[in-house]
């Protein structure tokens, strides 16, 4: 039991190594190839050189042959056929000197293309793993709404806590009920925030000190973001940064957001938001009431989206 336990972990270790093993194999059977050919050419030379004597001499005749005074007949077709002939007989001598670089040289690019076709795979494999997470997740988020409502869902997911605060009138004497909304997290703690989130400030060309202008322009870029995604049903993050001033990144043209025309979108919330709704953070909140001008956005992408680009 043991022996085959350890050689099914060395089976799974294998399959799981191959692609690397091949990329390996690929490089090792390329550098054999340029050096089997740089080799081999020394040996062609020789080939090469009787093979220009051997056409300079078939030229030569036939040129000699279309003087009037000539004595020997050498036609164009024959002459054709004879270069023909000449070259066939090189190239195939030369064939069996570079067969070992050449059949090297095919092993390599077929270990490339499989170990390309693996890992494609591979990623594949993944990204619909990560699909259907996703699509998980935003199901769990309906029903804890549908069960128990948004509060508790802001509660669960962001650390918002819906409070019952009483006090006294002070003009009745009455009772007064009030519920607010209180974030539990710290958050000038960076872990709070995405990856993905940008400081909007006056390292970005649109800025000016005026927060009212600022918040202006965000909230018609966010309209401008969420019509460009309706209408051809996917948006990049790197789009959304272009369109603000940000620097591109790697991850930005990998994430983004999907459209879903019935409204039904198992990947995400069907809307691009730049966070300004966030009003439990207190920069945002701070923004939007005008007593700073600067902002961290953070963008709500659906994660993935190559695999499930429409086609």
């Amino acid at each position: 039991m043991g022996i085959k336990s350890a050689f099914n972990r060395l089976k799974f270790n294998l399959k799981q190594a191959t692609p690397d093993i091949l990329v390996a194999a690929g490089v090792a059977a390329s550098v054999a190839a340029a050096v089997g050919f740089c080799r081999q050419s020394r040996k062609a030379i020789p080939f090469i050189d009787k093979y220009r004597e051997n056409i300079e001499k078939i030229r030569c005749a036939h040129e000699d042959a279309k003087d009037p005074d000539s004595a020997v007949s050498y036609d164009d077709k024959t002459y054709r056929k004879d270069v023909i002939e000449e070259t066939v007989k090189t190239a195939g001598k030369l064939g069996s000197i570079y067969i070992v670089p050449i059949a090297l040289e095919a092993v390599s690019i077929g270990c490339f293309i499989g170990s390309h076709g693996m890992m494609k795979e591979n990623n594949a494999a993944i990204a619909a793993a990560y699909a259907g997470i996703a699509g998980e997740l935003k199901g769990l988020h309906d029903r804890i709404i549908e069960r128990y409502g948004e509060a508790v869902d802001a509660e669960l997911t962001h650390g918002i806590e819906v409070v019952e605060e009483k006090s006294i009138d002070p003009d009745t004497g009455s009772e007064i009920t009030e519920y607010k909304a209180v974030s539990k997290r710290d958050w000038n703690d960076p872990n709070y925030y995405s990856p993905y989130a940008r400081y909007y400030d006056e390292t970005v060309s649109r800025w000016t000190d005026m927060p009212e202008h600022n918040h202006t322009w965000l909230v018609e870029l966010e309209h401008l973001a969420n019509v460009r995604l309706q209408r051809q049903g996917y948006l990049f993050l790197n789009d959304v940064y272009d369109m603000i001033g940000f620097e591109r990144s790697e991850a930005g043209q990998v994430v983004g957001w999907t459209y879903s025309r019935s409204g039904n979108n198992p990947y995400g919330d069907n809307r691009v938001s730049f966070g300004l709704d966030r009003v439990d953070r207190p920069g945002v909140r701070d923004f939007i009431n005008e007593r700073t001008p600067y902002v961290l956005l953070d963008f709500n992408v659906d994660g993935k989206i190559l695999n499930v680009l429409p086609r």
